[in-house]
């Protein structure tokens, strides 16, 4: 029998919001590899905690580095872990906030798996996206017909992406909130974006006046949801 890594998408954040699967297996593996960072509390231990697997629940951390050397090392580390845990004859989990494959840590260890433990399986199993799930809160539909969207970080291309497409989420708006709203009012799309902080926690909030942000305290888990209204 195989090894089998199982990389889990915990949604986020609202513990009814795990699909039945991912429930499943996270009280069925041993071991549960929580990613932590040091910018943001860790989403993933509060909603394990209030599952209430029985699994050895062990940190496995992400700080970023500006060294890109620093950064591989590190993952080429975890990808080691995870493979020899699983080797080992142990059940394993990795899980993320939100989905694997969306701007998630696990995104940075998959490759490194893959091309260095062939023998490992890795099966990756889906979450709700803050994504998706933020328009969900903000009675916000994303695309229609032949509209498209992008999905980008604050940091990341937000003018051109602003200008270009129909729909556009803006991920960590905290990071540039400056230069998201300077964006927003080139663009002429001001009133057309919505933002929506920490979606599926008792704390989530959702604010229709972005401009009105620059006078408070954001939270890291915060989005801007523009689209054409």
């Amino acid at each position: 029998m195989r090894s089998t890594i199982y990389a889990i998408g915990l949604g986020p954040g609202d513990p009814e919001l795990l699909t039945v699967k991912a429930r499943r297996l996270l009280r069925e593996v041993q071991v549960i590899f929580v990613p932590n960072r040091d910018d943001h509390e860790s989403l993933a231990r509060k909603i394990l905690a209030d599952l209430g697997s029985g699994a050895e629940v062990r940190d496995m951390p992400f700080r970023m580095s500006k060294s890109r050397e620093e950064n591989l090392e590190r993952w080429r580390q975890h990808a080691q872990t995870l493979a020899e845990t699983a080797r080992g004859g142990q059940t394993v989990a990795f899980v993320t906030e939100g989905d694997p494959m969306l701007y998630s840590t696990f995104v940075h260890v998959y490759p490194l798996l893959a091309q260095s433990y062939p023998d490992v399986e890795v099966e990756i199993v889906p979450g709700v996206s803050s994504v998706t799930a933020g328009a969900a809160a903000a009675h916000v539909p994303l695309v229609e017909g032949n509209d498209r969207a992008a999905i980008v970080p604050a940091t990341g291309e937000v003018l051109h992406a602003l200008a270009t497409f129909d729909t556009i989420v803006i991920l960590k708006v905290s990071m540039a909130l400056e230069a998201v709203l300077k964006a927003l009012n080139t663009t002429g799309r001001t009133d057309d974006a919505i933002y929506v902080e920490r979606v599926g926690w008792p704390q989530q909030r959702i604010v229709h006046d972005v401009t009105t942000l620059r006078k408070q305290t954001l939270d890291y888990f915060g989005q801007m949801i523009v689209t054409r209204r």
